[in-house]
């Protein structure tokens, strides 16, 4: 528990200093000079202390007061509030009189608390302009005020969830060194969300909350529905919310967030599949019998429409800005931030898809039940961010079969000439039909190779083809082209695009790794070569050619290259290139970020 608790704090201009306090001060800094304040009844109980800190200035004196009490406050507050629990379950068990004493006992603790709060500022009236009062405690005691309350105005179950959520909340706010963790936990998911978070990750959780809560509108719309047991949801709920918040505010070494991650998503994934044995669900169709119920219906659905596709407009229309965002800021994500995204996309996924799942078997239910066609209307309209997800989706697979098709259709698998390279490249080279400077590392499931366009094969030198060999046949070793198709391929069945896979996988890193065994690999097989300064004319010649290449999209993942250049792939591009398109090449490291990089390790080695 704390040690003491600022419960007011005064700043303002000290107007004349000489007469306020009894010591002098030093002119060249601050002094803090405090005072104990035991003559009121109700301070002498909670044991007040005041600091006065002031600051001399060449043009004014500035004076901070802080009026701080020790755990004797809080347990006041504490004990009224668990008297007030204490009453409200007695009050369910019939206790009659004894509840309503332990209701009174308890709001007389909170009301002592509260007026510790709202009094007592002791700056010398008229000596000192106050310009700033705050009161740290005030937020903490107006939740508890508000459980109080509820419990005293509804009685019964919801009572006893109001005066236990007054006790969570008092006890979160004072053991604060016990929950720490915790609360790190809440403060990365609250800082990270929408401001920090990576912005791709950020969209595709909000399109996946919105298509979440449109199902769930129409559940609840058709449905009548009541908790079973409250009690016991409400500390299932609080209870798993606390250890996902343990998860992932307590990270330790970089190693470990992966599973911690993991193991918070399948917590919640647990969380959100129990909810169906908290709940007794009662299907009862939206009544809509007359005409003019039926045109309501019609013009809601509409009306939602209408939303969703502003608010399409409105997440998806600023994609060239999300794309530059993401370039620059996605490469300097922190692990935290980068562990609550992930956290953020799984579980917001497994929420979609539980979600979805009920949603079937409650339109089965209701077409059983003779639903009429305007309630139809509302439940598509309501799911439209989920088809869009589910057609991105398909059209994701789609473009990622296409591609696997067209490789090995058009690539040249006869391999190099045995004078083209000057080592036996560790794994098949095949020769891609373009002229634009193209190479990758390809993996599907039956086959593997290092794709080298035409063009890039004439551009280059027997040993800058080794570099870029040896480049790819690092992406191989360290399963990075594996890797590439898995993460294009399995987001797919989550509705996950694999944007926002690649978005906050650390794929830059495995390019500089891959970028260090070239040069190495030209150092130890081409006589006579340096290895950094072959690796760094390839990079400078791609760096001239790359807007051409990227106008004519071969991006430098294999699985995001579009291999057609058909108006009708680049109108569905259009629609879903945010979350399932191919802008994955961004968390590649700059040409210039890898020339530097390879000049550094060029410079230690010498």
């Amino acid at each position: 528990m704390r040690e003491s608790f600022a419960v007011v704090e005064r700043a303002g201009t000290l107007r004349v200093p000489d007469v306020v306090f009894s010591r002098a001060l030093d002119d060249e800094g601050d002094a803090d000079v405090a005072y104990e304040h035991v003559t009121e009844a109700l301070a002498g109980l909670l044991a007040w202390r005041t600091t006065w800190t002031v600051e001399r200035g060449a043009a004014e004196t500035r004076v901070m007061e802080t009026v701080r009490v020790t755990r004797a406050w809080y347990l006041c507050v504490l004990a009224g509030v668990v008297a007030v629990l204490l009453g409200a379950l007695a009050s369910r068990l019939g206790g009659g009189t004894g509840a309503l004493w332990l209701w009174a006992l308890g709001v007389l603790g909170a009301m002592g608390g509260t007026s510790a709060t709202v009094s007592g500022s002791r700056l010398p009236d008229g000596q000192v302009s106050v310009s700033r009062v705050r009161y740290p405690q005030l937020g903490p005691l107006a939740v508890v005020w508000l459980c109080v309350a509820g419990s005293l105005a509804v009685g019964g179950r919801v009572g006893v969830l109001c005066a236990s959520a007054g006790c969570i909340v008092w006890a979160v706010h004072g053991w604060t060194r016990r929950v720490e963790s915790v609360c790190a936990g809440v403060s990365a998911v609250g800082t990270a969300w929408l401001r920090t978070l990576p912005p791709v990750a950020s969209r595709y959780v909000a399109v996946t909350a919105a298509a979440s809560a449109g199902l769930v509108a129409f559940a609840v719309l058709n449905a009548a529905v009541t908790v079973r047991r409250p009690l016991v949801s409400c500390g299932v709920v609080v209870g798993g919310a606390l250890l996902v918040a343990v998860l992932l505010g307590r990270q330790g070494s970089r190693r470990l967030v992966p599973l911690q991650v993991v193991t918070a998503a399948a917590l919640t994934g647990l969380l959100v599949l129990s909810v169906p044995w908290h709940l007794a669900v009662t299907v009862r169709p939206l009544p809509a019998t007359s005409l003019v119920d039926s045109g309501a219906v019609v013009a809601s659905a509409v009306s939602v429409s209408g939303v969703w596709v502003a608010g399409w407009r409105w997440l998806f229309a600023s994609n060239d800005a999300t794309r530059r965002r993401f370039t620059t800021e996605g490469r300097t994500v922190s692990t935290r931030v980068a562990a609550v995204s992930a956290y953020a996309m799984i579980t917001a996924a497994g929420t979609l898809l539980a979600v979805v799942l009920g949603s079937v078997v409650l339109g089965w239910r209701l077409t059983t039940a003779g639903a009429p066609p305007s309630v139809w209307l509302l439940g598509v309209s309501l799911a439209l961010p989920t088809v869009y997800l589910v057609c991105g989706a398909g059209y994701q697979l789609a473009r990622l079969a296409g591609m696997v098709w067209a490789v090995r259709r058009r690539c040249d698998r006869s391999g190099l000439s045995a004078d083209a390279v000057p080592f036996e490249p560790a794994y098949p080279v095949w020769v891609l039909p373009r002229e634009e400077f193209y190479a990758g590392a390809y993996w599907d499931p039956c086959a593997h190779a290092i794709v080298l366009s035409e063009g890039a094969l004439d551009a280059l030198d027997p040993a800058e083809r080794a570099a870029v060999i040896a480049h790819e046949e690092s992406h191989f070793e360290h399963r990075g082209a594996y890797l590439q198709f898995v993460l294009a391929c399995l987001p797919t069945f989550a509705l996950i695009g694999k944007n926002v896979v690649y978005s906050i996988y650390d794929f830059h890193a495995r390019e500089l790794t891959a970028d260090e065994r070239a040069v190495r690999r030209v150092d130890e097989a081409v006589p006579g070569a340096d290895g950094a300064d072959v690796l760094v004319g390839v990079l400078e010649r791609f760096a001239r050619e790359e807007w051409d290449v990227l106008e004519e999209s071969a991006v430098t993942f294999l699985p995001t290259m579009q291999m057609g250049d058909s108006r009708a792939v680049a109108g569905l591009n259009r629609v879903f290139d945010f979350l399932f398109g191919y802008f994955a090449g961004g968390v590649h490291p700059s040409n210039e970020e890898r020339i530097a990089a390879v000049r550094r390790l060029d410079r230690d080695d010498g």
